[in-house]
């Protein structure tokens, strides 16, 4: 069997298995598929091996059958828990559930009323075989109404799904597909995108993991579709299969066995779960004060104490969850930093802090942690660890504002030397330009508290006579430090008498006449000059900024060209970094390649 290389549109996956657990899953996903294709003695059409999609259409009686279905089932709710056992689930959905709510509706046919979706899979059947050169199988469906209102996350971002490769998807849209109507966007690389556009029953077939995606919502009315998620088999199987709106695939490819599902429950890897086809949603709770004023004053105080034993119990079983992951993190943390000493290093992450765990990647950071057991230090003289020309992608997200121009320059002279020809440098720094504007027109929105985690230091402000105001949150967006009795700002060692960690002490006159004048490089310069002569102690936080302009300018001095400043073209581009679209409400994108004449 003839080698098939990575055709235009594939964009490589995240660096790495943070585990053994999730290489085993990869690799049998792997395996199980190379041995379907070999037994079907089949390829791929070619449109679909070089395109990495396909788009059709299915007969207007087939969808009208399967919307008149839809609009007779029940509505269910998005969970984070809603999977069956043998299933992954995205741990970011315990976080997102009610925003994907709010903008989308879910819907689960009776299984006595799923004909018309049945017949739906088996037209769509052929095409898909021919596309995919072997037989497949249904691994999850999901039918879902999209509402303009739906926010631009989540599946609304840029974003490729992380499955195996070996597992895709079908959407099928049920009403029309279009910028307007809502669809979905394909990046295929080289600045292009595809945008599926027809009448109701358009389907599109597409590798979601090789490929950058996002879903348009509509403008106007819902749109409605159903997500089929699919993987090659040995024979067809096309019957609706409901595994949970948070199942995103198996964890292996013999994971669909009943016995394999009744062993993971028996073992504890999920919680028990009727069935695939009846998936239950959340339970609405019935509202106490319709039924009070024919309670007792006994009985209410009963229920009272019930539903606040109820809260106090999901409460603790959060924080237990949420210990528990920590555990596991770290514990997968430390595994990670332990392979890559026998892994080649192809990637660089600059300042990635003492978490950042990814097979392949180096991370530099001061922070100690158990992912990163030998800290680096950043200063005028530093040197990484590595060959010159050696890997193709050097990251820094949030960092470079942290350090001095001298170590700034030195950084990023030592990521020049190391990234190889054809590679790239991907920086993420706090938007100044959008931070100085929003200064000037005394916008507190971007100066929000919780986006710039200052909360918990507005009491140290007051103690030392600073206002909790625009100016002062802004001034510590450009420069803010903590003097020697706070501790440690990046470690958490933090003290207590006296402690300061803020903004530099300057009145809101002096503040306003220098946002006025200056651009984001000379506000930073200027406010940290004014803590190195006033404070006798003093330990930068945030230190140094720049306007796009002023990047683009230091960039090219130090040997590199922009190529982009666009937050979409960046994630899209460097879809396989992970994190690549933390903070991006607050971020300046840049994507840069080496200047070597």
């Amino acid at each position: 069997m003839a080698r098939i290389e990575q055709p235009a549109y594939f964009v490589p996956p995240q660096a790495a298995f943070p585990t053994w657990y999730e290489w085993s899953i990869h690799t049998s996903w792997r395996v199980y598929a190379r041995a379907v294709r070999i037994a079907a003695r089949a390829t791929p059409s070619a449109e679909f091996a070089r395109d990495g999609f396909v788009i059709g259409t299915l007969p207007v009686d087939v969808v009208q059958a399967c919307v008149a279905m839809i609009r007779l089932a029940p509505q269910i709710v998005m969970r984070g828990e809603d999977s069956v056992p043998g299933f992954r689930r995205s741990e970011k959905v315990y976080k997102v559930a009610k925003t994907l709510n709010a903008g989308h509706r879910y819907f689960l046919p009776s299984r006595e009323k799923m004909e018309p979706l049945a017949r739906l899979l088996e037209t769509l059947g052929p095409p898909v075989r021919q596309a995919l050169g072997t037989e497949w199988r249904v691994i999850n469906t999901r039918i879902l109404e999209t509402l303009p209102s739906a926010e631009a996350m989540g599946p609304n971002a840029w974003h490729g799904d992380g499955f195996p490769p070996e597992i895709l998807k079908v959407m099928i849209y049920l009403s029309p597909a279009g910028r307007d109507s809502g669809t979905t966007e394909l990046k295929l690389g080289d600045g292009v995108s595809k945008v599926v556009e027809g009448p109701p029953g358009t389907w599109l077939l597409f590798h979601n993991s090789a490929i950058v995606h996002r879903g348009i919502p509509p403008a106007t009315s819902p749109r409605l579709a159903i997500e089929v998620t699919l993987a090659p088999a040995w024979r067809s199987r096309l019957a609706p299969l409901f595994a949970g709106l948070n199942a995103t695939y198996p964890e292996y490819p013999w994971s669909l066995n009943p016995l394999w599902r009744t062993a993971a429950r028996v073992l504890g890897r999920q919680p028990d779960r009727s069935s695939p086809a009846v998936a239950q949603p959340a339970a609405v709770a019935s509202t106490p004060d319709a039924a009070a004023p024919a309670l007792d004053k006994a009985a209410r105080a009963a229920l009272k104490e019930t539903r606040a034993a109820e809260k106090a119990a999901q409460a603790a079983e959060k924080e237990a969850r949420a210990a528990k992951a920590l555990r596991t993190r770290r514990r997968q943390q430390r595994i990670v930093a332990a392979v890559n000493h026998f892994l080649p290093v192809r990637a660089v992450n600059i300042g990635g802090g003492s978490e950042f765990a990814h097979a392949g990647w180096l991370n530099l950071d001061g922070a100690p942690g158990p992912a990163n057991p030998r800290p680096f230090r950043f200063d005028e003289h530093c040197r990484f660890p590595l060959r010159d020309r050696s890997v193709r992608t050097v990251y820094s997200s949030h960092c470079l504002e942290h350090l001095d121009d001298r170590t700034v320059a030195r950084v990023l002279a030592e990521a020049r030397r190391v990234i190889a020809d054809g590679g790239r440098l991907v920086i993420k720094i706090p938007d100044f330009d959008r931070a100085l504007a929003s200064w000037r027109s005394g916008d507190l929105r971007f100066f929000d508290p919780d986006r710039w985690g200052l909360k918990s230091l507005v009491p140290m402000w007051t103690r030392r006579g600073v206002a909790d105001t625009l100016d002062a949150r802004a001034a510590m967006v450009f420069c803010g430090f903590w003097n020697d009795e706070y501790g440690d700002h990046f470690s958490n060692r933090k003290g207590e008498a006296g402690a300061y960690h803020g903004p530099p002490l300057l009145g809101a006159d002096d503040l306003r006449r220098l946002a006025s004048t200056a651009t984001p490089h000379e506000v930073a310069a200027r406010l940290r000059e004014h803590v190195s002569r006033h404070e006798p102690s003093y330990h930068f936080n945030h230190q140094n900024a720049w306007s796009r302009d002023e990047l683009q300018t230091l960039l090219q001095h130090a040997g590199f060209t922009v190529q982009s400043f666009e937050a979409e073209a960046v994630i899209a581009a460097a879809a396989d970094i992970p994190g690549i679209e933390a903070a991006r409400a607050e971020s300046l994108y840049c994507l840069a390649g080496v200047s070597r004449s």
